[in-house]
């Protein structure tokens, strides 16, 4: 970006109001948050006749956002189409910020979120919720590998020596990964299909 356009961004009016805009939806998203911790999930309406709702929306919107970028980036790399390099990892970016949301999600949605690492350690293989759960993990290591090549070669960690060779390599196994990514992404959702 050229300075003139850095500039612009830092004295907008609408990039301010954008950024306060955003601002007041995360503050609303965290008393939400603590209020459903604080009360737990019957405020959220949720009951034995009724257990889905926005949470499971708000879950398989954020699933299929990444999928997406599963499948274009798996085209990318599998198929050779360097042409669209930079949308693939826009949509690495975008789908990293769907399953992180995925993540939020299923940690409001388990009630108890102190206890995040229980579908790591205690498998419960006959539980949808869990292998919901196993997945978002999957998908998310998956996306984390496909997107910290490009932390690593867009800002100063360049310089080192060591992240770029980690880099490079993340990059020479990223058609395997993308490969897994995008197989992965197809048994999870035919099975919740």
């Amino acid at each position: 970006m050229t300075a003139r356009v850095i500039n612009f961004v830092r004295r907008s009016p609408l990039y301010v109001l954008w950024l306060l805009f955003l601002l007041v939806l995360m503050g609303i998203g965290a008393v939400s948050a603590l209020h459903v911790l604080i009360n737990g999930l019957g405020v959220t309406n949720l009951t034995n006749q009724l257990p889905w709702g926005l949470w499971i929306t708000v879950d398989l919107s954020s699933i299929a956002l990444g999928a997406g970028a599963f499948t274009l980036s798996a085209a990318v790399y599998i198929f050779g189409l360097h042409r669209y390099e930079s949308i693939a990892r826009a949509a690495v970016f975008v789908g990293l910020l769907g399953y992180t949301s995925a993540m939020l999600a299923l940690a409001m949605d388990i009630g108890r979120p102190d206890r995040f690492y229980h579908p790591v350690l205690y498998w419960n293989v006959h539980s949808v919720l869990w292998e919901i759960t196993m997945c978002v993990i999957f998908y998310t290591t998956v996306l984390l590998m496909e997107f910290i090549p490009v932390v690593i070669e867009s800002t100063p960690l360049r310089r080192r020596r060591i992240l770029r060779q980690i880099a490079h390599l993340l990059h020479r196994i990223m058609p395997v990964v993308a490969l897994f990514g995008m197989g992965l992404s197809l048994l999870h959702q035919s099975s919740l299909g």
